[in-house]
């Protein structure tokens, strides 16, 4: 099942102006968070410490930048949180932590891990890829990422960028991309495919399939394209207007599922969410939920069918693949929303 990933841009606005913030900014998370292991100059092989359940693409960007994944579990319980065990990090001596704020929500244990860090003198990430719009005010450290993909608060037209970033210019040669570059028109095609009732034609789609074989061998590191800043700046712009609209499609899953007991919302207690997915935890026969969602065209996103499994961490074992991803977007129908809503309240 292919998960809904839609932009709450649904038609491309002719003049939009970039914002200012959008300075520091890369063609992905991935490279905007090697942009920030970078800049801290640590040793070759250092130790980084990441959540096991996360996208594979944070994984990755240890990896590419010569240093080791330290991956840590899940909390204990029906949670999708990671456990930053502080004693652990400590023992292992960890020489930054990537710390990643899921779903919209800022980690619980935030303000405890920012303060070991200060004191143990260890960089700290904020990966706040999934989650523009959180209190930025509470995330100090060593720098932020926010990303414009799919599945995502701002969802625009791909890229990424960096808050508080501390770099000298020999770090990087980040690449300026023409107005004709594969990058822009992989972009303009991205947003296209998201733009409810835009049919990508047999030429778009072929274009598509072109460039992404491009760009899995491209090593290069773009900023943004301008195509990509505006849509982007749009998103930012709209972000607070579409607030009630995400609230309120979450409210409506949460009153249809609260009665049904094979279905559990994960309370999510530490400040206010971005309400623009539901997380559910299916405590039994995971399976057979999917085959239920598919064959009732409901679209969902399960990150443990994407990531590394991992069978020495004993909570993520038991409870990864039981999380469920929902998407509440505001630019969904709300007739959608309702549909989806009541087949999850008749689920048995």
């Amino acid at each position: 099942m292919t998960y809904f990933f839609p932009s709450s841009i649904t038609s491309i606005p002719k003049k939009q102006e970039i914002l200012s913030e959008l300075k520091n900014t890369v063609d992905s998370g991935t490279n905007a968070l090697r942009i920030l292991l970078r800049s801290f100059e640590l040793e070759p092989n250092s130790k980084i410490a990441i959540p096991a359940f996360v996208c594979d693409a944070v994984q990755m960007a240890v990896i590419e930048e010569n240093h080791n994944p330290f991956p840590l579990d899940l909390k204990a319980g029906h949670t999708f949180w990671t456990n930053y065990d502080l004693d652990k990090i400590a023992e292992e001596k960890i020489q930054a932590i990537i710390l990643v704020h899921l779903y919209g929500f800022i980690h619980p244990d935030t303000a405890e891990i920012i303060a070991f860090c200060k004191k143990k003198q260890i960089k700290l990430i904020h990966d706040a890829a999934q989650s523009f719009g959180i209190q930025e005010n509470l995330l100090s450290g060593d720098g932020i990422i926010y990303s414009f993909g799919p599945g995502k608060s701002t969802t625009a037209a791909g890229g990424a960028y960096i808050k508080n970033l501390k770099l000298a210019s020999n770090h990087f040669i980040i690449n300026k991309p023409s107005f004709f570059s594969f990058q822009n028109s992989s972009a303009k095609l991205f947003l296209k495919s998201r733009i409810v009732g835009y049919k990508k034609s047999k030429i778009e789609n072929l274009t598509g399939l072109f460039i992404s074989k491009l760009s899995l061998k491209s090593k290069s590191i773009s900023s943004m394209s301008k195509f990509q800043l505006k849509m982007a700046s749009y998103v930012i712009a709209n972000f607070k207007t579409n607030e009630v609209l995400r609230k309120m499609r979450y409210d409506v899953f949460q009153e249809r599922i609260k009665n049904n007991s094979l279905i559990e919302l994960i309370p999510v207690n530490h400040l206010a969410g971005l309400n623009f997915k539901i997380i559910l935890f299916i405590e039994n026969n995971v399976k057979k939920f999917k085959s239920f969602l598919t064959e009732n065209y409901i679209p969902y996103f399960s990150l443990s069918d994407h990531i590394s499994k991992n069978e020495d961490l004993e909570n993520f074992n038991q409870n990864a693949d039981k999380i469920i991803e929902i998407s509440c977007e505001s630019s969904i129908a709300e007739v959608e929303i309702i549909r989806i809503a009541n087949l999850l309240s008749t689920y048995r």
